[in-house]
C-alpha cells in the first residue's frame, strides 16, 4: 500500500458529521492547522481513530513549512464535503 492509498483510505474513513461542526472543524483547521482533524475523532466516532490523530499532529507539526496549513486546509474541505452530501 502506497502513501497515497493510505491518505485515500483515510478520506474514506472521514465520518460523516453534522454540517455545523463540520464548517467549526474547517475554521479550527483554519486558524490552528490539525486541531480540526483532531476534534473529528470526538466528533465522529471513527474506527480510524488512531491515523486521523497522528494526520492531525503531522498537519500541526508540519505548519511551519506550509505544508501543514495546506493539508489542514484541504482536509478541513474534504470534512465539509463529506457533511454537506
Amino acid at each position: 500500500m502506497g502513501c497515497g492509498d493510505f491518505i485515500q483510505e483515510l478520506k474514506d474513513h472521514i465520518p460523516i458529521i453534522k454540517k455545523e461542526f463540520s464548517f467549526l472543524l474547517l475554521i479550527l483547521n483554519m486558524i490552528m492547522p490539525g486541531s480540526g482533524t483532531i476534534l473529528l475523532i470526538c466528533f465522529g466516532g471513527t474506527e480510524f481513530w488512531i491515523e486521523h490523530l497522528l494526520v492531525g499532529f503531522i498537519q500541526f507539526f508540519s505548519f511551519p513549512f506550509a505544508i501543514g496549513f495546506f493539508w489542514s486546509l484541504y482536509w478541513g474541505i474534504t470534512i465539509v464535503r463529506k457533511a454537506v452530501k
